[in-house]
């Protein structure tokens, strides 16, 4: 399985992200110690900002024509991965869908902030919603097994998360990918280690064929 994924900078009075410390250190991670059938094509940070998630899901798209370093002639699944934290959880969630709106409570990083405002003015208003294709339900489960908390949520908010996502799930199936978008609670709840220990086991799962 090909996963491309992503995290997000600076936000709102936050200098470091959470998501950005994850995302270094789980690429080193899974160069000293792979996870058996996972490929991390891609590990990178995106700016927290409409823009910064259209450019994000652009880049992603064009590497998936690119050919992997793998060597194999066997046909691949691909996955879009977005980690984005939530400062107010207690515990990991695997967002099922993303709403067709833009509603920033604050601005994002280039001082945009829509208010009510659709996404994709092609698919209609701001109740159109996108749903991923993976099956969270038992993906979750199998997650709570391996002793971590973790729910499936119906709402990743209104700003540039829930932007990222349903652009993303709005492109993901183009290039033969599924795709997830992935709260994670801050260090306070679940420190570095624990994070990674997830974010593991997530991509474990995923890879032993957790799909509708």
């Amino acid at each position: 399985m090909e996963v491309f994924l992503t995290g997000f900078g600076p936000f709102a009075g936050v200098e470091r992200n959470p998501t950005e410390t994850i995302l270094e250190q789980f690429q080193q991670a899974v160069k000293d110690d792979p996870i058996e059938g996972v490929d991390v094509r891609i590990c990178t940070v995106l700016e927290t900002s409409a823009v910064g998630a259209a450019e994000g899901v652009m880049k992603l798209c064009a590497q998936c024509t690119m050919p992997a370093s793998s060597s194999s002639s066997v046909p691949t699944r691909r996955l879009f991965l977005h980690c984005g934290v939530n400062a107010n959880a207690t515990c990991f969630a695997l967002e099922k869908q993303a709403f067709n709106e833009a509603n920033f409570r604050v601005p994002d990083q280039r001082d945009f902030k829509p208010i009510c405002q659709p996404i994709l003015a092609e698919h209609g208003g701001v109740d159109c919603i996108l749903t991923t294709k993976i099956d969270l339900e038992s993906l979750c489960k199998k997650l709570c097994d391996c002793g971590f908390k973790c729910v499936v949520s119906l709402d990743a908010g209104r700003y540039v998360c829930n932007y990222l996502y349903f652009l993303s799930l709005n492109s993901c199936s183009s290039v033969g990918a599924d795709c997830l978008f992935l709260h994670v609670p801050p260090f306070s709840v679940y420190d570095l280690a624990s994070q990674l220990s997830f974010l593991r086991a997530l991509l474990s799962e995923l890879c032993a064929g957790v799909v509708q």
